[in-house]
């Protein structure tokens, strides 16, 4: 059956559908002939499933948890019944504070903190906690999208520059030995590693934020050990070249950036076919091959190199826009930290198209 049959036998929009699917809670086979979902019996019991423990306040997280056989069904519900202990509290609070606020008689210029009374601090955090969830939860537009992209992709790539410039310099003054730099390479590789299983697993935004600065950081220098390792005793001419050429890469990709927001504030549909910015990405990468030609002589590595990036940034935000129901702070952090981190793009389409434990 199609998603809409599937709509009608539940009561749960398409919309919400292909949101679990894409948080890992569904996996809909294919037809053969015409590629479109096929929703058989067995996802009408799920769904029928994750409708009762959405009704009951369970998170998607914890229903994954358990689909995935990590949680069992008994912990999770005995958390939510912590947690609506824990809220009972709060709303007995927040009940007797409505009733003071009554008996006071309920003028606006006659409110301040002092309804909290002693509770004071318990209020102060109970607000933050809301602070920080509109922050995350309010939805974006498909503009606000690229906008929060943009911001967070131009700052990954400025902290890229000045990483890589700074290498540079400890490089020309202390170049590193053949042991020193595979030593360097491994330890970065499995960091980068690390933080893309972090950024596989974790609905966190506060850690997605923590991994997006720790690869802003450490991709640079891996960057750049894995051509000096390569090329440096070998071929010195192309290491400084790929090497003194990384940095106008990445300026390169700011700008790359740039027009693709500003292109997205024009007309945003342009954006989501990927030719759109392949060809984008080509036209702009040969404009820099050609003043590097016309200016050094040789040009080629760092076109080849720019124009492999720009494809990627191009392409992969595409698909951001294209696969995201809904759009919100949390996937704009999520899907720049990806971005910048290829590791963690492969571990995302891997686990996509492989099994249901991809976000």
């Amino acid at each position: 059956m199609k998603i809409k049959d599937a709509e009608k036998l539940t009561g749960i929009p398409s919309a919400n559908i292909r949101f679990y699917e894409k948080e890992g809670l569904l996996l809909p086979g294919r037809n053969s002939q015409n590629n479109y979902r096929e929703y058989d019996e067995e996802i009408i019991e799920r769904l029928n499933q994750i409708k009762i423990f959405r009704a009951l306040g369970i998170p998607v997280e914890d229903i994954k948890m358990i689909f995935h056989n990590k949680r069992s069904v008994e912990s999770v519900i005995q958390d939510r019944l912590n947690t609506i202990n824990a809220e009972e509290i709060q709303l007995k609070e927040i009940r007797a504070v409505c009733e003071r606020i009554l008996r006071d008689g309920a003028k606006l210029e006659s409110l301040d903190e002092s309804v909290f009374e002693e509770s004071a601090d318990i209020w102060r955090k109970h607000l933050g906690e809301i602070f920080a969830s509109e922050m995350v939860e309010v939805n974006l537009s498909v503009r606000q999208m690229h906008r929060h992209m943009t911001i967070l992709l131009v700052a990954g790539y400025l902290l890229h520059l000045i990483v890589t410039l700074v290498f540079l310099k400890c490089m020309t003054l202390n170049p590193a030995s053949g042991e020193t730099s595979g030593i360097v390479i491994w330890f970065m590789i499995l960091l980068l590693v690390f933080a893309s299983i972090a950024t596989y697993w974790s609905g966190s935004i506060k850690v997605h934020a923590m991994i997006l600065a720790l690869v802003s950081v450490f991709w640079p220098v891996l960057l750049q050990m894995v051509i000096y390792e390569l090329t440096y005793f070998a071929y010195i001419k192309l290491y400084r070249e790929l090497a003194f050429g990384i940095p106008l890469i990445q300026m390169y990709l700011i700008i790359y950036t740039l027009c693709l927001w500003w292109i997205s504030e024009k007309r945003a549909d342009w954006i989501k076919k990927e030719w759109h910015t392949m060809l984008l990405a080509v036209s702009g990468s040969g404009v820099l091959g050609m003043i590097l030609k016309l200016s050094t002589g040789n040009g080629f590595p760092v076109f080849v190199m720019a124009l492999m990036s720009s494809l990627y940034v191009g392409i992969y935000w595409t698909s951001v826009i294209k696969d995201v129901y809904v759009y919100n702070r949390y996937y704009a952090v999520a899907s720049v930290n990806r971005l910048l981190n290829p590791i963690a793009v492969i571990f995302h389409y891997r686990g996509r198209h492989a099994t249901t434990l991809w976000r």
